[in-house]
């Protein structure tokens, strides 16, 4: 089990490294979208289903 072939590794950052800021902070705004986006959904499509005004 302790003969882990580790040259094929295409890891960009190991275990404990820490991003740049600018890459980190494109990935914590990635996030939020992922968030974001799948919440606010549905909610539209049933808004226009329903037939709703922009108002409610």
């Amino acid at each position: 089990m302790s003969d882990i072939n580790h040259a094929g590794s295409d890891l960009i950052f190991e275990l404990e490294d820490r991003p740049p800021f600018h890459q980190a902070l494109v990935g914590a705004i990635t996030h939020l979208l992922a968030i974001f986006v799948p919440m606010v959904t549905p909610a539209l499509i049933v808004g226009a289903a329903l037939q709703l005004s922009a108002e409610t």
